[in-house]
């Protein structure tokens, strides 16, 4: 409870109910492995600040330039495979879940699209994103990062 209050004195009240969240997950498995007998996160639950519900930030289209100058600039230090994510979500307009779980296979580079399965989409139907010349060329970068594992952004 010490450690989970210490995040959320933060400010961190997400990141401290996930927290909790690893912590049954490993308490769970420490049963499983007869390390254990309970998960004492459970109780916790309960106990968590209420997260109050709102919108997630926005960048105003002013700071748009701004932001991409950053990204290229590289100022928070950003992994390539991290910046390539940020680049392609603002060419292809596709939700976070969308492009994290994306795989080299619905990649077209001739035809220059990117087909979503209908599976991983919200409204259960196909998606095909058209992919610009910009698009293709993070892409290319990408694939040169990770192009031996299925997905796209492994990480």
């Amino acid at each position: 409870m010490q450690v989970i209050r210490k995040i959320e004195k933060r400010g961190a009240h997400e990141l401290a109910r996930r927290q909790l969240q690893k912590c049954g997950e490993i308490f769970r498995y420490a049963i499983a492995c007869g390390k254990a007998v309970r998960d004492p996160s459970a109780d916790i639950k309960e106990a968590l600040k209420p997260q109050e519900k709102g919108h997630f930030a926005a960048i105003d289209t002013k700071e748009l330039p701004a932001f991409i100058h950053a990204i290229d600039r590289n100022d928070a230090r950003l992994y390539r495979n991290t910046q390539n994510a940020l680049r392609l979500i603002m060419l292809t307009f596709v939700r976070t879940s969308e492009l994290i779980n994306a795989r080299w296979e619905e990649i077209d580079f001739e035809a220059k699209e990117w087909v979503i399965p209908a599976e991983r989409m919200k409204m259960g139907k196909e998606h095909v994103v058209p992919l610009s010349r910009q698009s293709i060329d993070i892409l290319e970068d990408q694939k040169m990062i990770a192009g031996k594992w299925q997905l796209v952004f492994p990480s």
